[in-house]
């Protein structure tokens, strides 16, 4: 019959991290026909907001489903893999640019179409790896390069983020809806259940956590472009994630429980019981996101 108490139960929630995603997660990424993106928020509610990015979009989705829920609002999710809330940029040897500019740009359509009943658009990314190109420290993987779709000169990723950033929130802006940009993530640089899981079991102690001023650190080149875009117009405005996990120790547990399902990815409960209520009073101090009277 097997050993049915194999792994305490610590271990298995460090386990069941890995895939504590919502159920539709995973579906609600990728192109979609006019009119199927997945809504978020209140459900009963017309779609006033968008959110708008690569898988960090999906992975945020509790959390921004927090912040318009308890104001009464939804909106729609709008998330593709690898593909930054960027106009006219290509990734470098990536496959799928092209499958990305056509979901920036069919994105951007609903939006224009959509004008009159959107109100705010959320724009998330993996922005530190984007503008320095470079992975966390611990984490494999390949470095990312950037590039202009009208020119293939060498300019550095952060002024290409930057020139792709200022393009897109032009466009969005120039239809009078207001633009938050979230800040990064904090990127661990460990896979966070499987890593707790093997400690757990076996003994020891986990790697060492990044702090605020690692992230700080890490993500700097991509604050000064997200702040840069942000003050340049203002119909935009840059919210900080960093600072809402790491105190002064950025959080990956609570209890025995993953705040993230890899290394860079917010969890369900990361996204929907930290990071939204967190995320909910910044936005009631900076008065972001308020009904239009």
């Amino acid at each position: 019959g097997g050993v049915p108490y194999r792994f305490s139960p610590p271990v298995l929630d460090a386990l069941a991290g890995a895939q504590d995603i919502e159920e539709d997660r995973r579906g609600c990424m990728g192109p979609k026909s006019i009119g199927d993106f997945c809504v978020i928020g209140a459900q009963d509610a017309e779609a006033s907001a968008m959110l708008l990015g690569d898988s960090h979009a999906a992975a945020l989705m509790s959390a921004v489903g927090h912040v318009l829920e308890v104001r009464g609002k939804s909106g729609y999710l709008a998330s593709q893999r690898a593909c930054p809330p960027l106009l006219g940029v290509h990734r470098v040897g990536s496959r799928s640019s092209e499958e990305c500019a056509r979901f920036i740009d069919s994105t951007l359509e609903f939006i224009a179409t959509n004008r009159d009943a959107l109100q705010t658009v959320f724009l998330v990314a993996r922005w530190p790896l984007n503008v320095r190109g470079e992975r966390a420290p611990g984490e494999g993987g390949g470095d990312v390069r950037l590039a202009l779709n009208s020119d293939g000169d060498d300019m550095e990723n952060a002024e290409i983020v930057e020139q792709g950033l200022n393009a897109l929130v032009r466009r969005i802006t120039d239809m009078g809806i207001h633009v938050i940009i979230l800040g990064g993530v904090p990127e661990i640089g460990w896979q966070v259940p499987a890593t707790v899981a093997s400690v757990t079991q076996r003994g020891g102690e986990l790697p060492r956590s990044p702090t605020i001023g690692d992230i700080s650190a890490q993500h700097a080149s991509a604050d000064k472009v997200l702040r840069t875009v942000s003050q340049s117009n203002g119909l935009v405005s840059y919210v900080p994630i960093a600072e809402m996990l790491c105190t002064p120790i950025c959080q990956v547990l609570d209890g025995t429980r993953p705040l993230y399902v890899d290394d860079d990815h917010l969890s369900k409960h990361g996204a929907s019981d930290i990071l939204g209520p967190r995320l909910d009073e910044k936005f009631d101090r900076k008065l972001a996101l308020v009904s239009k009277r």
